[in-house]
């Protein structure tokens, strides 16, 4: 592989990539999102700005996870998340089920809620975002020959 088959596709990375995580056939979620890296200028100047106030503890690595989760969870709503789909009954439908099990609109708002109640959710949504691979030109030529 060459060095330059590593560039990132602009535009990948701009719309956002979708990823899949079925619990069963008929069953799952899928979430598009925006690469969450320094050359993504809002988003990085919206991070900088929500971990501020909080600078000198993550410098002088004494920032509690749980104190700098809500910042960071609330520009990734904003910034990087830009859908959420539930797959119920082999249909994908618009929004996430909440924790009574009602269907709900991906909103900054509601988002906000089920990812700082399900940090392991955030987590995976984070790591996708942030890993170059995802948003290759090489890597999705290839997803789509094996489309």
């Amino acid at each position: 592989m060459s060095l330059y088959d590593r560039r990132t596709d602009p535009r990948l990375e701009n719309d956002g990539v979708r990823f899949e995580h079925m619990e069963s056939r008929t069953e799952g979620f899928a979430y598009i999102v925006r690469r969450a890296h320094s050359g993504n200028k809002k988003y990085a100047r919206a991070m900088q700005n929500a971990l501020k106030p909080y600078r000198r503890q993550i410098d002088s690595d004494e920032a509690d996870d749980a104190l700098i989760r809500g910042p960071m969870v609330a520009v990734y709503c904003d910034m990087i998340i830009v859908g959420w789909e539930t797959c119920i009954g082999g249909v994908w439908k618009p929004g996430f089920e909440n924790e009574s099990g009602e269907l709900v609109p991906a909103t900054s708002d509601n988002l906000y809620k089920m990812l700082m109640d399900l940090p392991e959710i955030f987590d995976q949504v984070r790591d996708d975002s942030a890993k170059a691979a995802f948003f290759r030109v090489h890597y999705r030529e290839e997803d789509a020959k094996n489309s």
